[in-house]
């Protein structure tokens, strides 16, 4: 669901993702589709009372379309799992509550993520000098990026 804008890092600042990052503006039908979907379930819920737990997942892997190719290994993981890349236990785990919860939720909309150790503070330090920021909350990353 990140727009292409969101992609093309214009602005000065890191962009901070949260729930009521909006508007939603997807780049591919993939996105698309997922969103048009999503309305649907809200409209049968609506008309219908069909209970419905929309999971919007962070990622679980690279996608073909992202912009840091020369990153592989333990390094991408690593920039994965700053990024909130979601592990597939987390997700697992959130699709069981979702089920166990739909009756009393009705209709609702979660983004499943893994924490980030920033706060929003450092999103124009995150932009312009990332390894900083990353080193200041981990101090071993610059010899265990190497």
């Amino acid at each position: 669901m990140i727009s292409q804008a969101i992609r093309q890092e214009t602005g000065s600042a890191a962009v901070w993702v949260e729930g009521n990052l909006g508007p939603l503006a997807p780049r591919n039908v993939y996105g698309v589709t997922k969103l048009a979907a999503e309305g649907l379930c809200r409209l049968h819920f609506l008309e219908y009372g069909l209970n419905c737990v929309v999971l919007r997942a962070s990622r679980f892997f690279p996608e073909e379309d992202d912009t840091q190719h020369e990153l592989s290994g333990p390094n991408l993981k690593a920039n994965e799992f700053l990024n909130r890349r979601l592990t597939v236990e987390d997700a697992a785990d959130a699709h069981v509550v979702a089920l166990e919860r739909a009756p009393a939720l009705g209709f609702e909309i979660f983004v499943l993520s893994a924490p980030t150790p920033f706060i929003p503070s450092e999103s124009e330090a995150l932009k312009r000098a990332a390894a900083d920021v990353i080193e200041r909350h981990f101090p071993d990353a610059p010899a265990l990026y190497a």
